[in-house]
């Protein structure tokens, strides 16, 4: 008898003390009661994904019933609405995309800067895409700003510049694409975090992402998903510019320096093929620049990833310090990332 009104005090306890969400979106012994959506039989582990893909899916409860059933749920909850449930093996959840804006609202980016000096955002659209914002955009220490993604989709890529004028150019370090200084444009020596998002109503396809540093390296640069699954992480390099190879094969110097300081770390082919007085000039089309660029054709990507570049010091240093980033053109299998659409980011900076 004893050990019987034990055990009831201690059910008593656990459900009367609220459900323990231990920071998940998730948690054990709980339900979602209405708003039902629809169901499928599934995993309890890959209920909360299923939501995720499923238009106006915002919050989930899985059973155990009919071998397992994930009731996807709709009309929004958070997990305050969730009620304790006494089946050990009941899941309930929630969207964090679909009920923090992430999925029925905007699909954004936001850039969060921690640097000391005043930076500038430089977004750049894949071929004839719509222009992000309202272009070259400056962020203050400790400041942010967000870019909108169009609900037809977007891809292209994101720089930092330093130095700019008030419209964000004329940059002392950045101003890789025009107007560019009179001397000539700087080497795209940039961190680069690169984008594509599919139409917002496509659920099937992928958002895919990276941290490239196949030009080079400047800025440390961080990407975080809103919510985080499989492929969809965290992707960062916060490498030290003190590092950049001085004697690398073939190409000498990696550094761009400005008043005795180093501002960027230049990729081997970006080196190789960018005019003087930052880099050689040289054709892609030698040997060491089929090496180093991989130009397609001749290079096929099976003969890049098994030739001289992936041996250079600069690809060996970002594969020590940022295993996640993109180090050469086909680095597919350590830099490139995929989260569910719809999905949000956060970049930091610095």
């Amino acid at each position: 008898m004893t050990s019987i009104i034990l055990a009831i005090l201690l059910i008593t306890t656990t459900f009367t003390s609220g459900i323990d969400w231990n920071g998940n979106d998730w948690a054990m012994w709980c339900d979602f009661t209405g708003n039902d959506l629809t169901s499928v039989q599934i995993r309890g582990e890959d209920c909360g994904p299923r939501c995720i893909l499923t238009p106006g899916c915002t919050h989930f409860t899985w059973t155990d019933y009919n071998g397992g059933t994930c009731w996807m749920k709709k009309n929004g909850a958070s997990k305050n609405d969730a009620v304790p449930k006494y089946d050990s093996g009941a899941v309930c959840g929630v969207n964090p995309g679909a009920n923090s804006g992430g999925g029925g609202g905007a699909r954004t980016i936001t850039f969060k800067s921690r640097c000391v000096e005043q930076i500038w955002i430089n977004p750049f659209t894949s071929a004839d895409g719509p222009v992000l914002g309202n272009g070259v955009t400056r962020i203050s220490p400790n400041g942010q700003v967000t870019f909108t993604i169009p609900d037809s989709g977007w891809a292209g890529r994101f720089w930092p510049k330093t130095g700019c004028d008030s419209n964000g150019q004329s940059c002392t370090v950045g101003q890789s694409v025009p107007p560019c200084p009179s001397t000539g444009c700087q080497p795209p020596a940039d961190t680069k975090v690169e984008f594509f998002y599919p139409p917002k109503n496509d659920v099937n396809s992928a958002v895919w992402y990276d941290v490239s540093l196949v030009d080079g390296y400047s800025l440390p640069m961080e990407i975080i998903p809103s919510r985080q699954q499989g492929s969809c992480v965290t992707t960062n390099c916060a490498m030290s510019l003190n590092s950049c190879p001085t004697n690398e094969n073939s190409v000498g110097d990696l550094r761009v320096m400005q008043n005795g300081r180093v501002v960027q770390c230049l990729a081997p082919c970006k080196k190789w093929n960018f005019p003087g007085p930052y880099g050689l000039g040289q054709s892609e089309q030698l040997f060491t620049g089929q090496q180093f660029c991989c130009p397609t054709p001749p290079m096929s990507p099976e003969q890049c990833r098994a030739g001289q570049v992936i041996r250079t010091q600069y690809v060996n240093l970002i594969h020590r310090d940022c295993p996640t980033a993109y180090s050469y053109a086909y680095d597919d299998e350590a830099g490139l990332h995929n989260c569910p659409n719809p999905i949000n980011f956060d970049i930091t900076i610095c």
